[in-house]
């Protein structure tokens, strides 16, 4: 029985991409020693639940039938740069997301239905919401190239989140290939 690697997931429009894309010009200008995220793989994840059967996905769509609809369209912009897991050990440079606190909401009620399923594995960490831009390289970062990424000039990006997608991860030599499963749609904003 094959097994679906899932997370909930947020895309990303094309005018951030172009932003991110600027971020990323700025690494190679600097040739500071990252791996650049594929532009088409960059999103916002909301929940990664892990490998799960076909009758898995089922209850975690029903779950996202009956949620997600309930949420209404809410802005996300571009903040900062963070490294994660620390500056001392970078493995990962991301763009932090912030929010009106919708989005954060949204995780955790999503976290705590699925936490009600034995199958899925549930994060312990705090939610941190962000873009992967680049990964690093050996050898490992230096403090001059850290100052390097912090002295990048963040433009302005804010977009409207309209939906929220389950998409399917498969791992490759060549990186990950995701595949939306389906999407829904949050709801429209009363004016």
């Amino acid at each position: 029985m094959r097994k679906h690697r899932l997370f909930i997931g947020i895309s990303i429009p094309n005018n951030i991409k172009e932003k991110l894309l600027k971020i990323q010009d700025k690494f190679s200008e600097r040739k500071l020693p990252l791996r650049l995220t594929d532009l088409k793989n960059i999103h916002i994840t909301l929940n990664f639940l892990g490998y799960l059967t076909d009758r898995e996905v089922v209850k975690i769509r029903h779950i996202l039938d009956e949620i997600i609809p309930t949420f209404s369209i809410f802005d996300v912009w571009l903040s900062s740069f963070r490294f994660f897991p620390d500056e001392n050990h970078i493995r990962v440079v991301a763009m932090m997301i912030e929010n009106n606190g919708s989005l954060e909401k949204l995780q955790r009620v999503l976290s705590s239905e699925f936490a009600k399923l034995k199958f899925v594995r549930i994060e312990k960490r705090e939610y941190k919401p962000h873009l992967t831009i680049a990964r690093t390289k050996p050898p490992a970062i230096k403090t001059k190239e850290i100052e390097q990424i912090k002295n990048i000039k963040i433009e302005s990006g804010k977009w409207k989140v309209k939906n929220i997608a389950l998409i399917e991860s498969i791992l490759r030599r060549t990186g990950a290939q995701y595949t939306v499963l389906k999407k829904w749609d949050l709801k429209k904003e009363n004016f």
